[in-house]
């Protein structure tokens, strides 16, 4: 008895020893946090939120255009769908406690709060795991659902040496990642008072008015890609100068339509293959053939719940 719970101890201290273990025993998010924080850095419930929110708007539209027509075309709709719901309910979780007021307050509206954030944020990602998963069996990649998950981009770049039939999905998975970047850039600019951040908004402001500093070309000094050193800048920042970061909902609408198009172009080709009795499933906004989907309005309710408050607290 003694000697089996002695090996039983030591096998547990050396499974306790491995990084994954102790990440998921002792880290946000579990192993999966310090994964995502060596592209984005989040560490407030908000933060983590808009961070799965930024890589949903990466992931979504890559398993909406390798789906097969018909029945995966609607499973791969339904899986977003999930998602919305599940990031609904980590928004609203993320939003009812406040702890920079003196006392701390909390908003208990028989909702899962704050102290259940690390179930929801799990239930999160399952949901984003299980699409990530999916793309890996649609495009045949040799790759971990993990390693998509925490956006490994060199996952998708194998696409483009698999042939011209996955090419077209690494372009969308790649468009998509470039339009988030902007995004995520702009929000951590957006909450950067600190005069170290206007690099990254020069950067930023370079987009627009054409100038040298957008164009790797025109300067030795600025041979990197120019929105790797944007995306470099705003992690930076964000984990320093512009730590209270946080995307407006603005932003996180503008991530919303990455992936509304995406929803726009998947919807007819679900119809192919389905029984009659089969109602077609929508993860946009509504239009002539379909309503909009009610977990998308969730979300959305739960971004305008939260400029709602902040406004109220002006």
């Amino acid at each position: 008895m003694r000697k089996s719970l002695l090996i039983s101890v030591f096998s547990f201290a050396l499974l306790t020893a491995c990084d994954p273990v102790r990440d998921e025993l002792h880290s946000t998010d579990g192993f999966a946090g310090p994964q995502m924080d060596k592209l984005l850095f989040a560490s407030t419930p908000e933060q983590r939120a808009d961070r799965y929110l930024l890589s949903l708007a990466i992931l979504a539209p890559v398993i909406l255009e390798s789906s097969e027509a018909g029945l995966e075309t609607k499973t791969s709709i339904d899986r977003v769908r999930n998602a919305y719901a599940e990031l609904a309910e980590l928004y609203l979780a993320a939003q009812q406690c406040q702890f920079d007021t003196t006392p701390f307050v909390c908003n208990n509206n028989d909702l899962p709060g704050v102290f259940q954030f690390e179930n929801m944020s799990y239930d999160v990602q399952k949901s984003l795991f299980q699409i990530a998963k999916a793309i890996i069996v649609n495009l045949d990649l040799d790759e971990s659902a993990e390693s998509l998950l925490s956006l490994n981009m060199s996952s998708l770049s194998a696409l483009s040496k698999n042939g011209s039939m996955y090419f077209r999905t690494f372009r969308r998975g790649a468009a998509s990642y470039r339009d988030a970047i902007v995004i995520y850039s702009n929000g951590v600019a957006r909450s950067c008072l600190h005069e170290d951040c206007e690099s990254l908004k020069s950067l930023l402001r370079s987009r627009y008015s054409g100038s040298e500093v957008a164009s790797p070309r025109n300067s030795p000094a600025s041979q990197e890609r120019y929105l790797k050193r944007v995306m470099g800048k705003a992690r930076d920042m964000s984990e320093t100068r512009a730590s209270g970061w946080k995307l407006t909902p603005e932003l996180r609408i503008a991530l919303l339509g990455i992936i509304d198009d995406a929803c726009h172009a998947a919807y007819p080709f679900q119809v192919e293959g389905l029984l009659e009795t089969d109602k077609p499933s929508n993860c946009g906004p509504g239009n002539a053939n379909a309503s909009q989907s009610e977990e998308r309005t969730r979300l959305v309710s739960a971004f305008q719940r939260r400029q709602a408050s902040s406004s109220a607290s002006q």
